[in-house]
């Protein structure tokens, strides 16, 4: 019984806690915008800076 929760707990926090590709952390983290459009992402000085 221990075995299966541990397996379920483990599905749960691969859910709830994905990783976020390396590319996009500095948009999902430390940006205050709440979008963008493809062409200012392409362009975004403080994304290339990082």
């Amino acid at each position: 019984m221990k075995r299966l929760l541990e397996k379920v707990w483990q599905k749960m926090i691969g859910i709830i806690a994905a990783e976020v590709p390396t590319a996009i952390a500095t948009c999902e983290f430390d940006c205050r915008a709440l979008s963008c459009n493809a062409q200012h992402w392409a362009n975004c000085p403080y994304r290339q800076s990082k």
